[in-house]
């Protein structure tokens, strides 16, 4: 439902705001890259796959939040 606010224009600010919190919450929960040992590995490393997934989440998070706080410019 909230994509469909934002694409829309209806109440895209605040469903901009809550999909980056669940953005954030969801990287920081579930992507847990320096947990794992491999990271630095040579090769495919499982700690590396949850870094850019880390990282994905956060670039949406950034983007989200330039349509919950777009910058005003003057006129």
């Amino acid at each position: 439902m909230a994509p469909l606010c934002i694409v829309t224009g209806k109440f895209d600010r605040p469903a901009a705001a809550v999909l980056a919190g669940f953005c954030a919450v969801t990287a920081v929960g579930y992507h847990q890259f320096w947990t794992y040992d491999d990271l630095r590995a040579p090769g495919k490393s499982k700690g590396r796959e949850e870094m850019w997934e880390f990282l994905k989440n956060f670039g949406l998070v950034g983007g989200l939040l330039m349509v919950a706080f777009p910058k005003r410019t003057r006129s």
